[in-house]
């Protein structure tokens, strides 16, 4: 496609030219890098709107692509803002489809690429999971429908990933309906979910075991095993989020040692440790995809266990990575303080539940700054379980060759 749509090819040759500066940052190629990109994302932006000005509907998939490339850019430039316009374009386009045309014809979903939905859907998960605070995932603009079923098989990863992703999607706003509203979560939700994720971990077992008879692709394994990750950290979110109490956490002990067992088993973590210790190159991975940033800075914030979210931390800190909007030492850092303000008061925290609940943080909002090298923090406790919810400020800062 970006041999026949220049608005495509431009974007495509930003978005590589932004990859190549993030991997360089500090040398001197990397300011070369950085004007190539904006050069070539000015022109794909200007022929973009060439596209919009004819008949939108005629470019669906044209302009689905062109929004998932910004989406990938503009988190790579750390320009948030802009990553989320761009996010409620592809959704207003993927509404928009479904709608019938003035002659009673509508776009299916089915017509667009599978590849291209399962490619939105991660980008889309990443949005949810790691939302800057001034740029939240618009749940409102998502309809409370059902997930599709699932299949007994799956044919790929991306498949089961995107079966997983939409049942987490309409988890999550299930969950704002809930919280907005003030009532009682509902039980229905609760089972219903519980029985889709037991069909789903059957069918990915039949994956597993179709992939075994086959010769081994280390792409393939690695695919396998960051699902099981995400499927594990969904499990622990699915289990706790109607309780609304943070102990609860305390009870998926299990689920997090298996996370922590699978992020290890992979090659990425195991080189990060050599290159923490001088063994081997330290340049930084960037990478549009999910892999363990968010996992690992999940682990850290729920699990409250001493040994398993200092082993998690640990692994964050030997990371030099970035993961769509997702930065290894940011991360590290902002769970840092999190530790910090949990703990306060504790000495020599042995076992998960010293913390109680009032001293566990909920929720953390975050805005980045990118020009004053800052990251502010918000961190929402429920100090007193008859009061409202407090919140602790913060701010983080940065030296110039860190961040």
């Amino acid at each position: 496609m970006s041999h026949s749509e220049p608005a495509i090819r431009h974007a495509t040759l930003a978005l590589s030219s932004r990859h190549r500066h993030c991997e360089l940052e500090q040398l001197p190629l990397a300011d070369q890098e950085g004007k190539s990109a904006l050069l070539y994302y000015s022109r794909a932006v200007s022929q973009a709107k060439g596209l919009l000005s004819q008949n939108p509907r005629d470019n669906i998939e044209k302009l689905l692509v062109l929004c998932v490339l910004f989406i990938c850019y503009e988190n790579m430039a750390r320009n948030y803002p802009a990553a989320q316009m761009h996010l409620r374009s592809c959704l207003c386009i993927l509404s928009e489809s479904q709608k019938p045309s003035s002659k009673g014809q509508s776009i299916r979903l089915q017509a667009i690429p599978n590849d291209l939905l399962h490619t939105f859907s991660r980008i889309e998960f990443q949005e949810i999971f790691f939302s800057n605070s001034n740029t939240s995932y618009p749940f409102s603009a998502i309809p409370r429908t059902e997930p599709g079923p699932i299949p007994s098989s799956f044919p790929s990863v991306a498949e089961a990933q995107y079966h997983l992703f939409e049942h987490f999607k309409w988890r999550w706003v299930e969950e704002e309906i809930v919280h907005d509203a003030g009532i009682e979560p509902p039980p229905l939700p609760r089972s219903w979910l519980a029985s889709r994720l037991t069909t789903w971990e059957t069918s990915f077992a039949a994956l597993q075991l179709r992939q075994r008879e086959e010769p081994p692709i280390p792409e393939m394994e690695h695919g396998l095993v960051i699902t099981q990750i995400q499927y594990e950290m969904f499990t622990i979110q699915s289990n706790t989020v109607f309780t609304r109490k943070e102990v609860s956490y305390d009870e998926c002990h299990a689920k997090f040692e298996r996370m922590m067992t699978l992020i290890d088993s992979l090659p990425l973590v195991l080189d990060s440790g050599l290159a923490a210790k001088g063994k081997i190159s330290s340049q930084k991975t960037v990478s549009f995809e999910w892999g363990v940033i968010a996992p690992l800075f999940f682990i850290v914030v729920k699990c409250r266990d001493p040994r398993l979210r200092r082993q998690a931390l640990g692994r964050l800190h030997c990371l030099h990575r970035r993961e769509g909007k997702q930065d290894s030492l940011v991360a590290s850092r902002i769970v840092e303080r999190i530790i910090e303000i949990e703990e306060e008061g504790l000495e020599n925290v042995q076992r998960a539940e010293e913390i109680s609940n009032e001293k566990r943080v909920i929720n953390t909002c975050i805005v980045v700054k990118m020009d004053q090298r800052m990251i502010f923090i918000t961190c929402t406790l429920k100090s007193d379980p008859e009061g409202p919810l407090e919140t602790k400020r913060d701010v983080i800062y940065f030296d110039s060759g860190e961040f």
